[in-house]
């Protein structure tokens, strides 16, 4: 059985309701982390690219889709990436409840946009 990733946004919700930078830090970055491989297992299930290209690769696999749908999609990633690149790496972190509010909501965001690109365009691009 294959791990679901709406688990690793649930886990990052969850820790969101604690006390202390280290939960919201760990929040942003579990809930990208969630969103990231939801998406490139849309378009990719089993995944053979490097590891350290999937945040890339996925990037690119959905703009060049060109749909508006996908386009969206990767851009919401790129900017949930840096948003988590800023929690997992800087020393300080200023408005951090501010950049964790703003990862929930692009993460919920890019759930419905990629339900919405698979309800309307998977099948027809024989992904």
């Amino acid at each position: 059985m294959s791990f679901d990733w709406n688990n690793y946004v649930k886990l990052g919700n969850s820790l969101s309701k604690q006390n202390g930078e280290e939960y919201k830090r760990t929040a942003i970055s579990r809930i990208y982390y969630g969103v990231l491989n939801l998406s490139r297992e849309v378009i990719k299930p089993v995944s053979t690219e490097k590891f350290n290209r999937k945040h890339i690769w996925t990037q690119e696999q959905f703009s060049k889709y060109g749909k508006p749908e996908s386009n969206q999609i990767a851009a919401i990633l790129r900017r949930l990436k840096k948003k988590r690149e800023k929690a997992d790496y800087e020393n300080f972190a200023a408005d951090l409840d501010k950049e964790l509010l703003f990862t929930q909501i692009e993460a919920k965001r890019l759930q419905q946009l990629i339900e919405k690109f698979k309800n309307n365009y998977l099948d027809k691009l024989n992904v």
